[in-house]
């Protein structure tokens, strides 16, 4: 194959070197290989151009010559050698190497945008949904994010769903976003937030904080309940869902609480005791108990801390002595069957300790890893399938129901609970 160099003349402008250095590591045969795939790209193909440029632009200033065949090449005309629509750019080196980091990150970009659909708005049938942003005050020193979306097709849902996010996670996690739109399908309201100390919520998420959290859910439930459903006419909440740390707190909110017949944990902890050592390790165990703090890694440049009150909130939460004290609530299960973080047979221990009068089930998603990565359709599924069934619930619990049930008894325990 003919080789050509490209002989500047000494008036020519030298392009800087990282320009020179991408065009000496391209053959002519990539590089017309490269023009010729780029065209879907417009970020790659001002890339490439803008190096065609340069070389263009150092023949245009004298006569070239070619080793191989001794013939010289004929100097640019005072016209452009490219069409109109191939213009080149004039741009500085700097942009050019940005242009090359955002062709490099697009492919990641477009994996992130299968699994996290957009969170104010979803298309069917060509409409939108309808979002509403609005913030509760749960103490002096935290407000909750929250984000309230409705189906834009139905004036009035048939049902409010509120969806619980993780450990130092967020509404945008892609398990609450992927189930949030499958709701919508089905024409659910569905409230989402971020938890104290994350996304946009301000205070701070402790590694104990169980207790907290469920009072701040009993917050946000009572201001759907009384301004959202007198102001914006929302339906009563038939769903709780709640992934891994916020599925302990929606079987908490069941018992301590009550009143939503449906209630979903996903990758939530039998026993809050558990996962400690793993968490903390050998050596953050023994500083716990020499009445230390710790400060543990929580997610990209941030940490936790984690006090010894912390780790004793969790060892005196028993979730069999929780779970023994609901009477309203139909529960669904949900494991992940290579959950690194959960054992998936802890799904199984959990429905073990909801009375057997209630309605409970278990649900092992093959192949899903703790956050139910590429298997988020698949919860979604289970749990529209399982929520659509329990409309009726209080008819399909035997027994008595929550107001009928020992009053002073289950009065007094909910309250010392919530005392807490």
């Amino acid at each position: 194959m003919p080789m050509l160099f490209v002989v500047a003349a000494s008036s020519a402008p030298r392009r800087p070197s990282p320009t020179c250095s991408f065009i000496r590591r391209t053959s002519s045969s990539s590089a017309s290989a490269s023009a010729s795939a780029s065209s879907s790209s417009s970020c790659q193909r001002r890339v490439l151009l803008a190096c065609l440029s340069g070389s263009s632009s150092s023949s245009a200033s004298g006569s070239s010559s070619s080793s191989s065949s001794g013939s010289s090449s004929s100097s640019s005309s005072s016209s452009s050698p490219f069409p109109s629509w191939m213009e080149p750019p004039s741009s500085s080196d700097a942009s050019l190497r940005g242009d090359v980091e955002q062709v490099k990150k697009s492919a990641r970009v477009a994996r992130a945008l299968q699994n996290v659909s957009r969170s104010n708005s979803y298309e069917k049938n060509g409409s939108r949904s309808n979002s509403h942003e609005f913030t509760v005050a749960v103490s002096s020193s935290a407000t909750l994010a929250c984000t309230l979306t409705t189906p834009a097709s139905s004036s009035s849902p048939q049902a409010t769903a509120i969806l619980i996010h993780g450990w130092r996670s967020s509404q945008n996690a892609s398990i609450i976003q992927v189930l949030k739109n499958r709701l919508l399908r089905s024409d659910f309201a569905v409230l989402t937030y971020d938890a104290r100390g994350c996304g946009a919520s301000t205070g701070e998420q402790t590694y104990g904080g169980f207790s907290d959290e469920v009072k701040d859910l009993k917050r946000v439930v009572a201001h759907v309940e009384t301004k959202l459903a007198k102001d914006a006419g929302v339906p009563p909440i038939k769903l709780l869902f709640g992934h891994s740390r916020g599925g302990n707190v929606a079987l908490l909110y069941a018992s301590r609480v009550g009143g939503i017949p449906a209630v979903v944990s996903a990758a939530a902890r039998a026993q809050l005791n558990e996962g400690i050592r793993e968490r903390l390790g050998d050596d953050g165990v023994a500083a716990i108990a020499r009445g230390e703090t710790l400060e543990l890694p929580a997610g990209r440049n941030a940490t936790t801390r984690v006090t010894p009150n912390d780790v004793a909130e969790r060892l005196r939460i028993n979730m069999n002595d929780e779970l023994e004290m609901v009477c309203d609530t139909a529960f669904l299960l949900v494991a992940a069957h290579d959950d690194a973080v959960v054992p998936s047979d802890d799904a199984q221990r959990l429905k073990a300790m909801i009375p057997p009068r209630l309605p409970s089930d278990v649900v092992v998603v093959p192949g899903a890893c703790h956050r139910f990565r590429d298997c988020e359709s698949e919860v979604a599924e289970h749990v529209v399938a399982f929520v659509c069934s329990q409309f009726d619930l209080r008819d399909k619990i035997e027994g008595r129901s929550r107001d009928d049930a020992a009053p002073s008894v289950l009065g007094e325990w909910r309250k010392a609970r919530m005392s807490k």
